[in-house]
C-alpha cells in the first residue's frame, strides 16, 4: 500500500535552513561514517546503497513555505541539486575505485554547470567539494570568482577561511600532481588541521 507523506515526515523535502532535505543529510552523515571507518572495513554494498540512494533522490521544495516567485524557486532547487552532486562527488572520492574517477569527473561538470545556473552561491560546503576536485586552471578561476560573490554578499568571515583551506589543497595537489590523484583524501591534509569551522 502506497502512503502520501505528509510536509512534517517528507524527509525529501528541502529544508530552508539546510538548502537541502533531511534525507540528504543522512546520506552525508553515512559517507562520513564509511570514511572514518577506512580501510578496517569494505563497504561495497553500503557504497552501492549509497550511490543509488542519491541517483534516485529527487528533493522537492513546499512552496507554501517559500514565497511563489519563481526565481526563488528555482534557486531552492538548484541549490539542493548542487548539494546533491556534491555528495555524489565526495562518495566517489571516499570510496576510491578503477572506475570512481572517470564518474567522479562527469560529477564535477555537473556540478559546475549547477554552479552557474545560481544568481549567487551561498553554500559553502559543495561549493568546497567541487573546488577539490578542479581540473583546471580556468575551473578553479570559476571557483574564486564563486567565492569573491559570497565575500561581497554574505559577508561572513567563513568565505576568507574556506578560501585559504582550498587554495592550501591546491597547492599541495599541485606538489604531488605525480601521484595518482584518484587517491588524494582532502580530509586528511594538513590545511584541515587548524581548529577551521564546520560549515554547510
Amino acid at each position: 500500500m502506497l502512503y502520501s507523506l505528509s510536509p512534517t515526515s517528507d524527509k525529501a523535502e528541502i529544508i530552508g535552513s539546510l538548502g537541502f532535505s533531511l534525507e540528504l543529510l543522512d546520506v552525508i552523515h553515512r559517507i562520513n561514517f564509511l570514511r572514518d571507518n577506512l580501510p578496517r572495513r569494505t563497504y561495497t554494498t553500503e557504497f552501492d546503497d549509497l550511490e543509488a540512494q542519491l541517483l534516485r533522490l529527487t528533493q522537492h521544495a513546499n512552496i507554501e513555505k517559500f514565497s511563489k516567485d519563481q526565481d526563488q524557486i528555482a534557486r531552492i532547487l538548484s541549490t539542493a541539486e548542487f548539494y546533491r552532486i556534491a555528495a555524489l562527488i565526495y562518495l566517489l572520492r571516499v570510496i576510491p575505485g578503477p572506475e570512481n574517477a572517470k564518474r567522479r569527473s562527469s560529477y564535477v561538470i555537473q556540478g559546475f554547470e549547477v554552479l552557474r545556473s545560481l544568481p549567487i552561491c551561498t553554500s559553502p560546503w559543495p561549493l568546497f567539494v567541487l573546488a577539490c576536485e578542479t581540473q583546471s586552471d580556468e575551473q578553479r578561476i570559476e571557483i574564486l570568482h564563486t567565492l569573491d560573490q559570497m565575500d561581497q554578499n554574505r559577508k561572513i568571515g567563513n568565505v576568507f577561511v574556506i578560501r585559504n583551506i582550498i587554495e592550501t589543497l591546491w597547492k599541495q595537489q599541485d606538489l604531488q600532481a605525480d601521484v595518482d590523484n584518484s587517491k588524494f583524501k582532502w580530509w586528511e591534509t594538513g590545511a584541515l588541521n587548524s581548529n577551521t569551522p564546520w560549515f554547510i
